[in-house]
């Protein structure tokens, strides 16, 4: 694996949140996680808590876990295009950050929705992509998380955020130990 910068979608961010202990995936990747300032502001609502979004948030960038980033002008021609496409090509405008700035700074974008995994790589072959599982596996293998603690972070992403597994990705996580006891929500910030 390289030490590249790892650009999150929504979806990613808010599994993230919704697994009760973001930090911990966050700092086992070392500062690299970065999200792009549209993709941000469609991040309202805490899964986790149920609350506001800001303060878990705040709480990550404070500790350096996670930046915000703002896309380049050739990112932002591309990010348009994404957006404004016809129907069927066409992305939300999380999505279509998240992978025009990944693409610009030759980063890898964490994305779990097939459509625009699909458009991804047909229109940006070199961008890496990971899924929102993918993200908890690399880091869980980084800081050797045990697996009934990944088990119990996946599950509770999905109880709270719905984390969406993809048909790849399910075979790991069905050999994971179920959850065990539910974070605390002081570990947000953690």
């Amino acid at each position: 694996m390289s030490d590249s910068l790892v650009v999150l979608d929504a979806s990613a961010l808010i599994n993230l949140l919704g697994c009760g202990s973001p930090a911990v995936i966050l700092d086992a990747l070392a500062g690299r996680c970065a999200i792009e300032e549209k993709t941000l502001a469609e991040i309202l609502q805490d899964p986790f808590t149920n609350g506001p979004a800001g303060p878990s948030i705040g709480r990550l960038l404070s500790k350096s876990t996670l930046t915000v980033q703002r896309m380049s002008p050739t990112a932002y021609a591309d990010y348009l295009e994404l957006v404004s496409s016809p129907l069927e090509t066409a992305l939300g405008h999380g999505e279509s950050a998240a992978l025009a700035h990944a693409d610009d700074v030759r980063a890898t974008v964490v994305l779990d929705d097939r459509k625009a995994r699909r458009i991804g790589k047909s229109r940006f072959p070199k961008c890496d992509q990971w899924t929102s599982v993918k993200l908890f596996r690399v880091a869980a293998d980084l800081c050797g998380l045990p697996r009934n603690e990944i088990g119990s972070l996946i599950h509770f992403a999905r109880e709270n955020a719905r984390m969406h597994i993809l048909d790849f990705d399910q075979p790991w996580v069905d050999e994971l130990p179920r959850f065990r006891t539910r974070p605390q929500p002081t570990g947000q910030g953690a």
